[in-house]
Formats: C-alpha cells, structure tokens, sequence
C-alpha cells in the first residue's frame, strides 16, 4: 500500500491505521478529506448541508478537534464539498452496488483525485469507508444523490 485515505470523526481510525502502516513502511502517505468551505456553518449560512461524521481539521483549533486524532501522521488533507460526497456516494451505489453513506463518498472522492495525479500512477491507494447509506433512509432529501 501507498496511500491510506480516510475521514476524521473520531480521529481514531486514521491516527491508529496512521500510525500502524508508518510503523511498517515510512513512506505510505495518510491522507484525510475533509469538508471545504461551503460544506460548513458560516454567519451567512449557518445550516448548511454538513457531510455527516467528516470533521474539518486545517486551521482547527486544538480544542475543536477530536481528542482521538494524530496530525502528525497525516501527510495531506483534501478538501469537498458536501455535493462531492453526495454524488461520489450515489455512484458507487448505482456502478458497484455498494450503499455507502456521505462520509464514505468523501473518502472516495478524495482518493478518486488522489489517483488521477500522474506522480500516483501505479501506487496502490486504499480508502476506508466508514458508514452505511442505511441511516440516511429515514431522510430522503439526505439520501446520497437526492
């Protein structure tokens, strides 16, 4: 493996895989997406339609990130929007069969970029989808692709 990509919710899963993959081969590259810009609550949109369990990280204070999570082994951070999410996830449900939730399309946006760069052809990237389209069923406007 070269490159791990994940989310940050608890921050558990990506410093311990982190941590475990680096212990193993240094040069493995940790990659986190998180919400850009428009996915998150701002004077002038205070609600906006969040990806569900992906915390923002860059320029976070100390205390608003998870107790749980390791900068120090993330190498990169990849920025989405919520529609981003929404769309990779309805995707991979319509192509693969797979009913994965927003957080999961955010992770696989994030490594569906990562594996178009030229310098990552040929590198083995692995993403962790962390949650299920089934708790988006009791909101249908929050259904991935609604």
């Amino acid at each position: 493996m070269d490159i791990f990509v994940s989310g940050v919710g608890t921050g558990g899963s990506v410093s311990g895989i982190g941590r475990f993959l680096k212990s193993k081969k240094s040069s493995v590259q940790i990659v986190v997406a998180e919400p850009g810009e428009g996915s998150l609550p701002t004077e002038d949109n205070p609600y906006p339609e969040e990806i569900d369990g992906v915390h923002k990280v860059t320029d976070a204070e100390p205390e608003q990130l998870p107790r749980n999570y390791d900068a120090s082994v993330v190498d990169e951070v990849i920025a989405l929007e919520t529609s981003d999410a929404k769309r990779t996830a309805s995707a991979l449900a319509a192509e693969e069969g797979i009913f994965a939730g927003t957080s999961s399309g955010a992770i696989l946006w994030a490594a569906t970029k990562l594996a178009i760069r030229p310098e990552n052809a040929g590198k083995l990237i692995v993403a962790i989808l962390p949650d299920s389209g089934e708790r988006y069923l009791s909101a249908a406007d929050s259904l991935p692709g609604a």
